[in-house]
């Protein structure tokens, strides 16, 4: 990597491990279907189903278990009633996947006739939380490098205790002891065919609300999904994503108010490039993983490249160079690593300014989110929440001295302070708290020269240039283009991995131009042609100008080709060194075009000699023809 990469580059989320039990009722009440034949146990087994798929697709270590209550059957480690652990807390593979998928495709035979429902409507609580804490505790790798254990319950059934005081003081005090190991409890909640779901008969008094978490998005555990909706099934898909995909900290850094006054922030990425996964190397052997090492290997001459002589040094032996005013600069890596690591950690506020002063254009980066971490340093929360709320107070935004981790780079950054945004669903677009935005520096500005005597435009060309902005014009989410490459690509190794047949048509590029909107705009184009005498090119005239593109690229590289065959018949011939600095592919239509046999598979030095062979037959046939001329 690059010593001086930009450091938006090296920031990632935390690779550590997360946890996650799905824990599903499944009491006859979730097979009741609705209008449009959909079950609240099928969609939570779908949902459940297909986190998993994404998470096999896109590889890494998370660790999912299938739980469910309120069964006929059993199969726990302490033989409790009515709780069946149909999948341990495990990494997930095809099989899982293909079971719970033979489930969902025919429920009667492979569900209800095996495990079956519970005949009693009331449940203990109390033993289905000390299982899934056992089910944590078996598992000796969820135990280390842990991010999250947490239970995701899908249950219509707002009082499964059936207001029975000694179960619900039981349940509760378990659920206390799962909160105090770091175990969180999130609940999706199906509006029952009798009415709506009432949270606070139960769930309201074991889901508690965390420290970071204001009011509003404590209640987004009490959403409701409606049984009644046509996209139900979408809206509790989104859901699980959502809390399943939890926002992992860059670090806890120091906002420094004052020299005698700071506070501990923790730093999140508000946004992220969604990138390939990194491929992994095996040995083609032993299907193992292979590690992949660097070597720095001295430059020599040209000579004695062809010796194959290499002079490999160690790491400390290479530095990196700079050019400045001509000459060479030359760092050591211990230099390199000084230079990187100027500056102190953390954020430094240096005073405010009103609100109206910071510009779009001076956020070059993703921002930041910051929220106080009580636990690094007690009274973080209230001086937090006291400068977040002044700045909402008086519309002014902070500047700031930034550095996340020892090896990045210094940074001017605006502290906004935003309030939370919410949709016309009231879904929660933006969090309320305080923005990290990364300013320019001085030389990152350009200065466009601006022409002082300018032609005058004619009016009527403006007002026709004006209404094809005006019918071009849209409204624009970055999250409403999906990147098609990404798409295409676990599109494809979803069904490798599940060894299925999906139709790649699915897949919808939108990122395309919208040539049915250009269309309606063509009269504005024609009459922007004829006032302005520019060229209008169509759909025709680009296809003939790529075809014309590419004819011209393919001249020049049979040229290319034929300039080298040339040279190699004639000035090359006899040097078996020059020859050997042909590409295997330039050997190959060598041999082709002299009609010499030679192997597919053959190797470059095989094909040196056989070049070799052919100029040394054929002047021993040219001396021949001259001595029988003679």
């Amino acid at each position: 990597m690059n010593e001086f990469q930009n450091e938006e580059e090296t920031i990632s989320t935390l690779s550590s491990l997360d946890s996650v039990i799905f824990l599903i009722d499944s009491r006859s009440s979730m097979f009741q279907p609705n209008e449009y034949y959909q079950t609240a146990f099928e969609n939570s087994l779908k949902a459940a189903r297909l986190v998993m798929s994404e998470k096999i697709v896109q590889g890494g270590s998370d660790q999912f278990s299938i739980c469910f209550f309120g069964t006929n059957e059993s199969k726990n480690p302490h033989n409790f009633p009515s709780i069946y652990i149909h999948q341990e807390l495990d990494v997930p593979g095809i099989d899982d996947i293909q079971k719970l998928n033979d489930i969902q495709t025919d429920i009667d035979q492979n569900f209800i006739s095996n495990i079956g429902h519970s005949t009693n409507d009331q449940l203990d609580f109390s033993q289905i939380f000390f299982t899934c804490s056992t089910i944590f505790n078996k598992n000796t790798v969820a135990s280390k490098n842990i991010f999250g254990n947490r239970i995701f319950i899908f249950t219509c059934d707002d009082d499964p205790l059936k207001k029975d005081e000694k179960l619900l003081k039981k349940s509760v005090d378990k659920c206390k002891e799962l909160t105090d190991v770091g175990i969180e409890i999130e609940l999706f909640a199906f509006s029952g065919l009798e009415g709506n779901f009432d949270h606070n008969a139960f769930y309201e008094k074991i889901i508690s609300q965390k420290e970071e978490e204001t009011e509003n998005q404590w209640r987004e555990h009490f959403s409701e999904i409606e049984m009644t909706e046509i996209d139900n099934f979408n809206i509790l898909l989104s859901k699980v994503r959502k809390r399943e995909n939890k926002k992992a900290t860059l670090g806890t850094i120091h906002l420094q108010l004052t020299p005698d006054i700071e506070i501990a922030v923790k730093v999140y990425s508000s946004i992220e490039h969604d990138k390939k996964a990194k491929q992994i190397y095996l040995d083609s052997k032993t299907k193992q993983e292979v590690e992949t090492r660097t070597k720095f290997v001295e430059q020599l001459d040209y000579t004695e490249q062809l010796d194959g002589k290499k002079v490999v040094l160690r790491e400390t032996q290479v530095g990196q160079c700079f050019e400045y005013g001509g000459s060479y600069i030359l760092f050591n890596p211990h230099e390199i690593s000084s230079i990187k690591r100027y500056g102190p950690l953390g954020l430094q506020i240096f005073g405010f300014k009103p609100l109206e002063s910071l510009k779009l254009y001076h956020n070059v980066g993703f921002s930041n989110y910051l929220l106080p971490n009580e636990n690094f340093l007690k009274g973080s929360t209230t001086l937090y929440s006291a400068l977040y709320q002044k700045m909402i107070e008086k519309k002014v935004y902070a500047i700031a001295l930034f550095k996340l981790r020892k090896n990045f780079g210094l940074r001017f950054v605006a502290l906004v302070a935003k309030e939370e945004i919410l949709d016309e669903e009231s879904e929660q677009v933006s969090p309320a708290g305080i923005f990290v935005i990364k300013l320019p520096f001085t030389n990152e500005i350009r200065n466009i020269p601006i022409k002082k005597n300018v032609e005058k435009i004619d009016e009527q060309i403006v007002e026709v240039s004006k209404s094809i902005i005006k019918n071009m014009n849209f409204h624009f989410e970055s999250t409403s283009f999906e990147n098609p490459e990404l798409q295409k690509l676990y599109h494809g190794l979803h069904q490798k991995a599940m060894k299925i047949n999906l139709n790649q048509d699915l897949i919808q590029d939108v990122i395309f131009p919208d040539w049915e909107g250009l269309e309606k705009a063509d009269d504005l184009f024609k009459e922007f042609v004829d006032l302005t005498g520019v060229s209008y090119q169509t759909e025709e005239n680009r296809k003939r100008n790529r075809e014309q593109q590419m004819q011209k690229k393919n001249t020049n590289k049979r040229f290319y080709k034929t300039e080298r065959l040339e040279n190699l018949k004639s000035q090359d011939r006899k040097n078996k060194d020059l020859i050997k600095l042909y590409t295997l592919k330039e050997l190959k239509e060598f041999l082709k075009s002299v009609e010499v046999k030679f192997k597919s598979a053959e190797r470059k030095m095989s094909l040196v000699e056989k070049v070799l062979e052919y100029f040394s037959n054929l002047e021993t046939n040219n001396l021949n023809e001259q001595q029988n001329n003679n």
